[in-house]
């Protein structure tokens, strides 16, 4: 992310969560800081636009190197300036900029939790709808301190 405001929040929100973050201006930062940790992660969030690269370019690359890699794509412009074709999108999990914590909350755990785990989120979803946003936030703040 390129947006020192958009990264600070998103790492706290994050970290505040439970999850190990580190965080990146550009795709050459990223790319260095996965090969010096052996590939030690389990999803990247990437802004589509980054100084020095796409960031589905970056993913790519990532991805080369660890397949099982999850991706979350974020960007604040439409698809046109993004370079991005919806066959890309339908790819990796996609957020638009500015979201709220718990939509970005939202998405990490759908990429990293197991099925069974979506299976329940999605029940979740289904039957509570006109809660789901307090219901899911409880559900997934509870999960990154390990609480059931």
């Amino acid at each position: 992310e390129d947006d020192q405001d958009v990264m600070t929040l998103t790492g706290k929100v994050l970290l505040e969560n439970g999850y190990a973050v580190s965080m990146c201006r550009k795709a050459s930062e990223a790319l260095d800081l996965f090969e010096r940790n052996k590939g030690d992660f389990d999803l990247v969030v990437s802004d589509l636009i980054l100084p020095d690269e796409r960031g589905v370019d970056l993913v790519w690359k990532l991805q080369e190197r660890k397949p099982e890699l999850k991706v979350l794509l974020v960007s604040g412009y439409p698809e046109t300036r993004t370079g991005i074709s919806k066959a890309q999108q339908q790819e990796y999990r996609f957020l638009a900029k500015p979201y709220t914590g718990s939509e970005l909350l939202r998405e990490v755990h759908y990429l990293i939790c197991d099925d069974s785990e979506k299976i329940g989120a999605l029940y979740i979803r289904g039957r509570y709808p006109w809660y789901q946003d307090a219901e899911i936030e409880m559900e997934l703040q509870d999960k990154a301190r390990g609480e059931n």
